[in-house]
C-alpha cells in the first residue's frame, strides 16, 4: 500500500443523512449550553425582590408603595409624600405633585390593590393612579353637557389616561392603572412613571379644552 498515497480513496465517507444528524445534534448542545447561561440566572427572580427594582405580587400593598416611592425619589428625582388614610390609618397610599404649566399644578395619588385572589392570596395586583380636579359639574350644571362633551373627544383623540370621567360630586378624574399579572411576571416601576408623564401631558391639553368650555377647576 502506498501510504504516500490521496487518502480520499481510503477515508469512509460520511452519508448525507449522517451529515445532518451530525449538525442537528452539535446545534442542540451549542442551543442547550447556551440556554443555561442565558436562563439560569432568571429562576431566582420571584425571590429577589429587594435587590431589583421591580414590583411582585407576593409584595403587600405597602412593600409596593415603598418600592414605587423609593424609585420615584431616588431615580427620578421626585418628591414623593407617603399618606396614610381610614379611621386606623391603615390605607397607606403616596402623592406625586407636578408642575403643568399653563395649567393648575396637577398631585397625583398612587395606591395599590389586589386586582384577583386565589386561595385567599393576592394572585394579581394593581397600581391605581389617579388625579383629580374639583369642578362642582354636577347634574344640574348649566355646562355639565359641554364639559362631557370636550371629555368624551379627548378620550377619543388621546389614549392616556385610561379612564376621564366626572365623579358623582362632579369633579374631573384622570385615571390609569397598572396591573401586575401573577407571581412570575414582575412589574417594572418605570412603567408607574411613564403613565404618570403621560397623565401630566393629558392635563396640560385637557386643561385649555376645559377652559374653553366655559369652567375652571376651584382653587
Amino acid at each position: 500500500m502506498d501510504l504516500a498515497g490521496p487518502l480520499s480513496h481510503t477515508q469512509p465517507r460520511i452519508s448525507g443523512k449522517e451529515v445532518t444528524q451530525v449538525a442537528r445534534t452539535s446545534f442542540l448542545i451549542a442551543l442547550f449550553s447556551t440556554g443555561i447561561v442565558l436562563f439560569a440566572p432568571l429562576a431566582p427572580l420571584a425571590s429577589r425582590a429587594e435587590d431589583l427594582p421591580l414590583l411582585f405580587v407576593t409584595q403587600d400593598e405597602s412593600q409596593v408603595e415603598k418600592q414605587i416611592g423609593a424609585y420615584l425619589g431616588d431615580v427620578k428625582g421626585l418628591s414623593v409624600t407617603y399618606r396614610n388614610r381610614g379611621e386606623n390609618n391603615e390605607d397607606k397610599f403616596l402623592g406625586v405633585s407636578f408642575n403643568a404649566d399653563e395649567a393648575p399644578s396637577i398631585t397625583m395619588i398612587i395606591d395599590t390593590s389586589p386586582s384577583a385572589n386565589r386561595d385567599g392570596q393576592a394572585s394579581e395586583r394593581r397600581v391605581k393612579i389617579y388625579s383629580y380636579f374639583t369642578y362642582g359639574i354636577k347634574e344640574n350644571h348649566p355646562k355639565r353637557a359641554k364639559v362631557l362633551e370636550v371629555l368624551n373627544l379627548f378620550m377619543t383623540e388621546s389614549w392616556s389616561p385610561g379612564r376621564l370621567y366626572l365623579d358623582s360630586d362632579g369633579d374631573v378624574i384622570l385615571q390609569s392603572d397598572v396591573n401586575i399579572p401573577g407571581q412570575d411576571y414582575p412589574v417594572h416601576p418605570e412603567m408607574v412613571y411613564d403613565l404618570m408623564s403621560r397623565m401630566v401631558l393629558s392635563w396640560k391639553e385637557l386643561y385649555p379644552a376645559l377652559v374653553s368650555a366655559g369652567v375652571k377647576p376651584r382653587k
